[in-house]
């Protein structure tokens, strides 16, 4: 995490403003659902550069929001509220006491697979986090995933984009025990920077899961059964991790792509196939060679296709584009974010 600064929000002139960078989260799925006995859930997952977030904060003489899409807003007043149940020091009741206005700079398209909800959620409670310190010349320090997921409501299930807001990279969320708390951080691993991933998400209205039919849905599940779950692991730990070590993209999308076969074809009862989206899935049909590599993000209906360079994500487009396969499409070419959210002042 990284934080720059000019001014202090102690400053009784203090007219400036925070804002708050991030990228997009993509979680490939999980590494155990329904387990009877230990840990649950889990997963991994990455962040990229695009589609990116940008939250802007200032004191105001009223409470008011730019560019921010009712879910936002909604979003902005959860976190107000839990910050003034949960902070206690002068300087937090002060931020509770201030007017802000909030305004969306960018912002990801929601149910997409990118996790907007939860870094959109992080941002807002970092900013707060931010007007309480009144030492700003530091790194921020003392900013532990628990106190996030507390002020957001998030990390329930999965710890990958909570995580991921803080540091960035690919990372191994190794599920949590029943009961409160969040996934523990298993590994946390630095990508290649000359990765690219290809980010495909159909432009007909499809959204994924979320909310209440999300939770519903998690609730009616069998368990997975623990053959599945220990080929998942294995593909994790003896695949993926040590092919991002060696920088072996080849690799690493062939074990991606397996595990996210592996876990649609878990889910495909409830999504519909594979892949969730049916605009993927005749996508997938006419262009099967691109489409041994795709891996679903979340419930979709965005899918990724890992390349290990800029030139090879920029000839798998062409591919789409020649075949005239991208028209119902947008595709764009995201870099590994292998840091966490940004904190600028001004």
């Amino acid at each position: 995490m990284t934080l720059t600064t000019t001014n202090s929000i102690d400053d009784p002139q203090f007219t400036g403003s925070i804002t708050v960078r991030t990228g997009a989260r993509l979680h490939f799925g999980p590494l155990a659902c329904g387990a009877s006995a230990g840990r649950a859930f889990g997963g991994i997952g990455l962040m990229v550069d695009r589609p990116g977030m940008a939250l802007r904060v200032r004191p105001a003489k009223e409470e008011c929001y730019r560019q921010a899409s009712e879910p936002q807003i909604a979003r902005i007043r959860q976190v107000r509220s839990a910050w003034e149940l949960l902070r206690t020091t002068s300087a937090e009741a002060a931020v509770a006491r201030q007017p802000l206005e909030w305004q969306v700079d960018i912002a990801p398209v929601e149910h997409a697979g990118f996790g907007s909800g939860t870094q959109f959620s992080l941002a807002a409670a970092m900013a707060l986090e931010q007007m309480a310190r009144s030492d700003q010349s530091r790194e921020m320090t003392g900013i532990v995933p628990l106190s996030l997921a507390q002020l957001t409501g998030r990390g329930k299930r999965s710890a990958i984009g909570l995580n991921g807001f803080l540091q960035g990279g690919f990372l191994v969320d190794g599920g949590r025990f029943p009961g409160p708390g969040i996934g523990a951080l298993a590994a946390a691993v630095r990508l290649p920077d000359a990765w690219r991933f290809v980010l495909i998400r159909p432009t007909q209205g499809e959204f994924g899961l979320c909310g209440e039919r999300e939770r519903a849905v998690f609730d009616s599940l069998p368990s997975m059964s623990e053959t599945l779950a220990d080929r998942l692991c294995r593909i994790t730990l003896m695949q993926i991790l040590p092919a991002i070590h060696t920088g072996d993209c080849t690799e690493f999308r062939a074990g991606l792509a397996e595990f996210g076969q592996r876990v649609g074809a878990f889910f495909a009862g409830v999504q519909g196939g594979i892949f969730a989206s049916p605009a993927i899935r005749e996508l997938a049909q006419r262009c099967p060679t691109l489409a041994s590599f795709f891996v679903q993000s979340s419930w979709g209906p965005t899918v990724a296709i890992p390349c290990g360079s800029a030139a090879e994500a920029v000839a798998a487009v062409q591919t789409l584009r020649r075949l005239s396969l991208a028209a119902p499409f947008t595709i764009d070419i995201a870099e590994p974010l292998n840091c966490g959210a940004t904190v600028s002042r001004e």
